[in-house]
């Protein structure tokens, strides 16, 4: 049994979508959560539930929902703040179960212990997601503000 660079066993090695469909909702809704703006979060939302729907296994998915959860308060008042964190909350730990090695998991994670002002925790799962992708510019953006 080989290992991966966090010393787990194939266990837990990323498990992508091999539907095509499901990919291509997943890539819509992330180019709309880089987008921003209330009616792209809102899009983001559909298209990451569309991807769900298609691949319930699909980690990234749940994750691509956490993060668009995590900022929609920010864009639109259409979901109250307290139920959004909790649908964040809700959808990284389904992700981290899914697949332990996202890092869209732990800054979800860390934006939401930040909340709770836990910084030390919130800014050691930032690295963690920095460490697992080195080039996660938002990891890096909410570790600064936490610092």
């Amino acid at each position: 049994m080989s290992t991966d660079s966090c010393g787990c066993s194939e266990h837990c090695a990323p498990k992508k979508t091999r539907n095509v469909q499901a990919n291509d909702f997943y890539l819509r809704g992330l180019g709309l959560w880089q987008t921003r703006g209330e009616a792209s979060l809102i899009a983001a939302v559909e298209n990451f539930k569309n991807a769900i729907a298609v691949d319930p296994e699909f980690a990234e998915a749940y994750a691509g929902l956490a993060l668009t959860y995590t900022i929609l308060p920010d864009f639109s008042a259409r979901i109250a703040y307290n139920d959004a964190l909790d649908l964040a909350r809700d959808n990284a730990e389904v992700s981290l179960t899914l697949n332990p090695a996202l890092p869209e998991t732990y800054v979800v994670l860390g934006y939401l212990a930040d909340g709770d002002r836990r910084r030390g925790t919130a800014q050691a799962l930032y690295r963690r997601a920095i460490a697992l992708r080195p080039s996660f510019a938002t990891a890096y953006q909410w570790l600064g503000n936490s610092l």
